[in-house]
């Protein structure tokens, strides 16, 4: 593996995007080995709370290494395992299962017919039978809810616990540069590692923060053509989840915006929007 592909490699693991690392249904346990963390909102890691009883709450929790409660694996069935025995599945098997908390069950005891995951492309885990998406926010028990594309719904299968910190450069050498202060703008300057506001941390919830202050979320003003990109407090909202494609455009996963670039008054700065995707070098951005 040449030195670009490790570093494209590491991109993908870091952030929670279009690219994602996919939980492959391969023989035995998933294409990563045996076991895995899976980091969700806020860099935290999917948890149960107990080891074990018959049903086990899920939460969010910080990662540990050789945290027994947090090593999952998936099998060829589709089941998500821990400790080989244990399946994650919503705990209610009515009909109505909107908001129902996720557990883990002891599936050498039992089995479902709703056991099945997918993990998608976008970073979303699709829960089969319901069509509902894995959801956890910190403080609160895991569910499934209807997709509705938050940081709280992304998820990146990975032994890397802490964020990626990178620039993110547009053409000429300009990188994209915050404004001190929540609800600022961002626009463009000359790249460099050593200004702390064109360094940003990006988490596999799939939001961009500020490195100094994470806090502080790349968020676009409103999900239409043209809205501006500003900083902003985080919070679990459509706008602030961002995804890398293949053809290095930043999106909204599951809509046609991209961040692009506008530079309609020649004095002044640069303004950064987010716009219809349309292949424009304007939407092209590099992570380094």
């Amino acid at each position: 593996m040449d030195k670009m592909t490790q570093v494209l490699f590491c991109i993908a693991l870091a952030f929670s995007l279009a690219t994602h690392t996919a939980i492959a249904a391969a023989s035995g346990y998933g294409s990563f080995g045996s076991r895995t963390h899976l980091v969700g909102r806020d860099g935290l890691c999917l948890n149960t709370l107990s080891f074990f009883g018959y049903y086990t709450p899920t939460d969010l929790s910080l990662c540990e290494q050789w945290k027994s409660s947090q090593l999952w694996s998936i099998l060829e069935d589709g089941t998500m395992r821990i400790s080989n025995r244990f399946c994650l599945v919503p705990k209610s098997q009515s009909t109505e299962v909107v908001g129902a908390n996720v557990v883990a069950m002891d599936c050498s005891k039992e089995i479902r017919h709703d056991m099945k995951w997918t993990k998608n492309k976008d970073g979303t885990i699709h829960h089969d039978e319901s069509g509902l998406v894995l959801t956890a926010k910190p403080g609160r028990t895991v569910t499934v809810e209807v997709n509705e594309n938050l940081p709280s719904q992304s998820w990146e299968a990975t032994e890397t616990f802490y964020p990626m910190v990178a620039n993110i450069k547009w053409l000429d050498n300009l990188c994209l540069k915050s404004i001190e202060g929540e609800n600022s703008y961002v626009t463009l300057n000359e790249c460099s590692r050593d200004d702390k506001n064109q360094r940003w941390a990006l988490y596999g919830d799939g939001t961009i923060r500020q490195n100094e202050y994470r806090h502080l979320c790349l968020t676009s003003s409103e999900r239409n053509y043209g809205a501006m990109v500003v900083v902003s407090r985080c919070a679990d909202k459509p706008q602030q989840r961002w995804g890398l494609a293949e053809d290095n455009t930043i999106n909204h996963p599951n809509t046609n915006l991209v961040m692009d670039v506008r530079r309609e008054v020649p004095l002044l700065p640069p303004m950064i929007v987010v716009d219809k995707h349309d292949g424009a070098a304007s939407q092209r951005w590099t992570i380094y």
